[in-house]
């Protein structure tokens, strides 16, 4: 359902009030009986992290407890206001308001009417914001102290490279503070006190005060919405003119950034000195560390990173490197290069879409072969063939022939096999944030098990055109099923987009990738899997689709991230609808069950009249979706004869009579 934006008569409302108007007869047969109640009348925020005309899906429905048994009939209307103008821009006749709003704040009114009189509303505010973060762009500075004072005050934009961004927020109005890093807490996503339109060093921030005359500092980047971010920087203090009393200090430093001047940390940085006493150091979330000089001759910086291999890896990459396999989308950047060349041979091919998709599926045994999770090239090494980096530089050496003030290297770093380049460079850097565009939904027929049998179970999908990609971990309770074979049933999916290694614990990976966009039809299978029963139930209780090792996720045709969904069919049952079955034991003495069928996960209520309408009984349940059941003892109910039991889920009520026995 799209919610347009315009403005249609409300006719249909006034038709709907209509009726409502015409039931007023019956309606004072049953003054005393309770109105309609609403389970769920809270406000709804959802997130924009797109433009500013762009439409985000709200799932926005309600339900109501209907107290009318004798006329147990619901009558519903739901007035969308968008904006919150005044003005009714769509009616319904469910109470579904789900569908695309803009970004603003609307209205919901539901409205619900029983056959006994009743008539209640519930107002729901709907408020669409940007939640998207600018990306904020760093600059590294020198600066010098002012020898009259041994200060020096650094303006917050001039640490902002002047290239940071909004996705609505136009350069102009963005907002940029500073503060120095040590009072960021983690987890820390907005400025505080500290946080100012710049900063002071002093003398203190010395050596010997301190160990490097480097300041790290969080730039702060805000938009209009009240979103902030921020990136990580460097102030190196220098006193040439003495103003704290000693001369300079000769340093050699070394900063490591990505290719889009993120900080990297936990890197670790050898420094190999004239006298072969080589030091290390460990970058912080800065990407900075600073050597001090006590001789001269040549010294060399060679950085060094090799965890966290998975580290932004994902089919997405494979898709990547597929793509420019086949010249649809050429890879143009050299970094990008030597990221996909998974297996260090200087020449990218199918071997290194292979290893990286063994990586994926298996994550737990996931190693390189011939490469390091990081590679480190100088930044100001110039590339002979951009198209085929080989041989670059992964060390700088300087020679130092007197005592000098300051040298510095710069690096950038390389995550291999993340050739999107959506990894986590340190910890003060959230993940790239991608939205969702919609949903993959692979189907599996329900049914029974029965202990000891073996079965056949068919993996399909809905009918989606053009996709680029998938993959996902299958769990499988290790209680209930044991998993014996997985068979490819699709021209293009073989066992090699599998991952097999963990299925002794109960987790099946899978990651596939087209040579091009493709369309998966509806009802034909992808796959099958061979399980053994190890304990009678139904299969939806055994399976779910998860991304405990290998994350759930598609890729549409533009590259745009889609939800991985496991969806259970029972249609041979009951055609996938809410229905409530006939309490057995009927009549009954002791204890009877009431069984019903949910068409999704969701809370049901089971209550209990006589036949005047008196509830003698209520209880109220989350329930997985299938089949499920109430179970009712004889001792819960203080009357006997004939008794009328209602289960409503949802907007869904039914209704059927019981007869209870006399103990």
């Amino acid at each position: 359902m799209k919610v347009k934006s315009e403005r249609p008569d409300t006719h249909g409302w006034t038709k709907g009030m209509l009726s409502l108007l015409l039931l007023f007869p019956m309606f004072l047969l049953d003054a005393q009986i309770q109105p309609p109640t609403f389970t769920d009348c809270s406000d709804v925020e959802a997130c924009s992290y797109g433009a500013k005309d762009d439409l985000i899906h709200v799932d926005l429905k309600t339900e109501v407890v209907n107290h009318c048994i004798s006329n147990p009939g619901l009558y519903f209307t739901t007035q969308i206001d968008l904006f919150s103008d005044s003005t009714i821009d769509q009616t319904k006749s469910t109470l579904d308001a789900s569908g695309e709003y803009p970004l603003g704040v609307h209205t919901i009114t539901f409205w619900a009417a029983d056959g006994c009189g009743g008539v209640s509303s519930c107002k729901r505010v709907v408020t669409v914001k940007d939640c998207k973060k600018p990306k904020p762009i760093c600059n590294a500075v020198t600066i010098e102290l002012m020898p009259s004072s041994g200060l020096a005050e650094i303006m917050a934009a001039s640490l902002e490279v002047g290239n940071s961004f909004d996705n609505l927020t136009a350069y102009g109005d963005l907002k940029i503070l500073v503060e120095r890093l040590e009072k960021v807490a983690p987890g820390q996503n907005a400025p505080d006190a500290d946080a100012a339109v710049s900063v002071v060093v002093t003398c203190d921030d010395l050596p010997p005060v301190t160990m490097n005359p480097v300041v790290e500092v969080a730039v702060w980047v805000g938009d209009e919405a009240g979103n902030w971010d921020y990136c990580v920087t460097t102030i190196t203090v220098k006193d040439w003119l003495g103003a704290c009393g000693c001369g300079p200090i000769p340093m050699l430093s070394c900063y490591i950034t990505n290719e889009d001047l993120e900080p990297i940390e936990l890197v670790t940085v050898e420094c190999a000195t004239p006298s072969n006493n080589n030091w290390t150091q460990i970058t912080g979330n800065s990407g900075v560390i600073s050597f001090m000089i006590f001789e001269a001759g040549v010294y060399t910086l060679t950085p060094e990173k090799d965890i966290n291999l998975l580290n932004g890896v994902t089919t997405y990459d494979l898709i990547l490197l597929q793509r420019h396999f086949l010249g649809i989308k050429p890879l143009t950047s050299p970094y990008k290069i030597i990221a996909a060349d998974i297996n260090n041979n200087c020449s990218l091919s199918i071997a290194d879409l292979i290893e990286l998709r063994r990586m994926i599926l298996d994550p737990k045994n996931a190693a390189f072969k011939n490469n390091t999770s990081w590679r480190f090239v100088d930044a100001n090494f110039i590339f002979p063939n951009p198209m085929k980096p080989c041989n670059f530089a992964e060390t700088v050496s300087f020679n130092v022939i007197s005592s000098i003030g300051f040298l510095g290297a710069n690096f950038i770093g390389v995550k291999i096999g993340d050739i999107s380049g959506d990894h986590t460079p340190n910890q003060l850097l959230e993940p790239e944030s991608r939205e969702v565009r919609g949903n993959l939904t692979f189907r599996v027929m329900d049914r029974l098990l029965e202990s000891g049998q073996e079965y056949e179970i068919a993996i399909s999908a809905n009918d989606v055109a053009d996709i680029l990609g998938y993959q996902y971990t299958l769990e499988m309770d290790p209680g209930k099923v044991e998993f014996i074979d997985v068979t490819p049933r699709r021209a293009e999916l073989d066992r090699s987009h599998f991952g097999l290694a963990m299925t002794s614990d109960g987790k099946l990976t899978t990651s596939w990738n087209g040579s091009g966009p493709t369309t998966l039809v509806e009802g034909a299978v992808l796959y099958t899997i061979t399980l053994r029963a190890l304990s009678s139930g139904w299969l939806s209780q055994a399976l779910n689709l998860s991304s405990t090792v290998t994350p759930a996720e598609a890729y549409d045709q533009n590259e745009k991230l889609l939800d991985v969904q496991l969806h259970f069919d029972r249609g041979e049952i009951n055609g996938g609808e809410f229905t409530l079955d006939q309490n057995k034991p009927n009549p009954f003495t002791n204890q009877t069950r009431i069984g019903f069928y949910l068409p999704e996960a969701g809370e049901a209520t089971l209550t209990v009249y006589d036949v005047m309408g008196k509830v003698l009984y209520k209880s109220n349940a989350s329930f997985e979706y299938g089949v499920n059941e109430f179970v009712l003892s004889r001792s819960e109910l203080p009357e006997q004869g004939v008794l009328y039991y209602t289960v409503q889920y949802g907007g869904q009520v039914a209704t059927k009579r019981m007869i209870v026995n006399q103990y």
